[in-house]
């Protein structure tokens, strides 16, 4: 986003580390491009005002599009006080790489934890289709967790001493 604001005005560019803003309006961008590729039909459907169609996968969610667009769970928590994205959060198809990017994010940033703690916390922000398959597939490939939780080899004992099981006349 910054690049294209500086592209538009060289006389005033905005050099140095980027700000929130900057990176949630990005996250929201990206967001954005993601859902019109995968839920295309169902974002024009719910923009015509029509109900979504039976087939669609996002029909038990009650999606709804917020002020910029971009597709938002629904849900009985309209009237709480809950932040936008605890509330509603941002539907993101489990088939595309920026949804591995996400939940490996998360994971990593809460330290490695399993799928569960995983899903709890992506759900603050995210709502990835089938998310506990896809958190689970992911998590799978995380060498770190595999390091740690990877069994020991079973060792078999070695036979007895022939003085230690032969009958001896004491």
């Amino acid at each position: 986003m910054r690049f294209k604001e500086n592209a538009r005005n060289p006389l005033q560019r905005t050099t140095g580390n980027l700000t929130v803003p900057e990176l949630s309006a990005a996250l929201i961008c990206l967001v954005r491009s993601v859902q019109f590729v995968y839920f295309l039909k169902d974002i024009q459907c719910i923009m015509k005002g029509g109900k979504l169609s039976n087939s669609s996968k996002l029909l038990n969610l009650s999606p709804f599009l917020d002020e910029k667009n971009v597709l938002r769970v629904g849900g009985r928590l309209q009237h709480s006080e809950l932040p936008l994205n605890h509330k509603h959060p941002m539907l993101i198809p489990n088939n595309c790489n920026i949804c591995e990017l996400i939940i490996d994010h998360y994971h990593v940033f809460y330290l490695h934890t399993g799928v569960e703690a995983t899903l709890a916390n992506l759900r603050t922000q995210f709502w990835i289709t089938n998310g506990r398959s896809k958190v689970k597939r992911v998590l799978n490939k995380c060498l770190k967790c595999l390091k740690v939780s990877a069994k020991a080899e079973n060792q078999m004992m070695a036979d007895l001493p022939s003085a230690r099981v032969n009958i001896s006349r004491v």
